[in-house]
Formats: structure tokens, C-alpha cells, sequence
């Protein structure tokens, strides 16, 4: 068996100790909570289609132009026709037209 110096062994315990303390001194970690995703109502779904349809125009008009989009509009509901639509029959109202007309993404 061998020997070790007092040094030795009272340094290692008091590293050891040194070490153990400062990890107990640490904050605990967080626990990830994973994120709970909430169905949306049938007026938020209905709202999102207008709001799907409305952007895919915009969008067409910035590419294609001012003259394309307006024309695609008038081939299905232009944006004051859906307008009036929500107005008149809520969103989901207007999505139904929009369905009907074909305006499907």
C-alpha cells in the first residue's frame, strides 16, 4: 500500500469540497415546458383564409403586376367585394363565397 503525503490528500479533500460547493451554488437549469399549440376557433380559421386569400393577391400584384392582379381578382372576389362580404356576412361568410368561387388555396 502505498502512502500519500498529508498535502496531497488534505489539497485533493479541499478541492473536492471547493468543487461540490460551487456547484451547489448553481442556479438550476430551467426545464424546457413544451409549448401547448390552442386549436383555433371557427371565425380565427375563417379570418385566416381571408387573410390568406388577400395576401396571395397582394402578392400576385407585386409580381405580376398591377394589371394581372386586378384581373384575377375580378375573376374571383375583388377586395372590396370581400369587403362587403365581412361586413355583411361575418368571416366566415365571405370564406364560404371564397369557396365557392374556387379561391381555394
Amino acid at each position: 500500500m502505498r502512502v500519500l503525503p498529508i498535502k496531497r490528500v488534505i489539497f485533493a479533500s479541499m478541492l473536492g469540497v471547493g468543487l461540490m460547493s460551487a456547484f451547489a451554488q448553481q442556479a438550476p437549469r430551467p426545464v424546457a415546458t413544451p409549448e401547448v399549440s390552442v386549436p383555433l376557433t371557427r371565425e380565427e380559421r375563417c379570418r385566416v383564409e381571408i387573410s390568406n386569400y388577400l395576401g396571395t393577391i397582394q402578392f400576385l400584384r407585386w409580381t405580376a403586376g398591377q394589371q394581372i392582379g386586378d384581373k384575377v381578382a375580378k375573376g374571383y372576389v375583388s377586395e372590396m367585394e370581400l369587403d362587403k362580404l365581412v361586413a355583411e356576412k361575418g368571416p366566415c361568410g365571405a370564406a364560404q363565397v371564397l369557396k365557392e368561387k374556387g379561391a381555394t388555396r
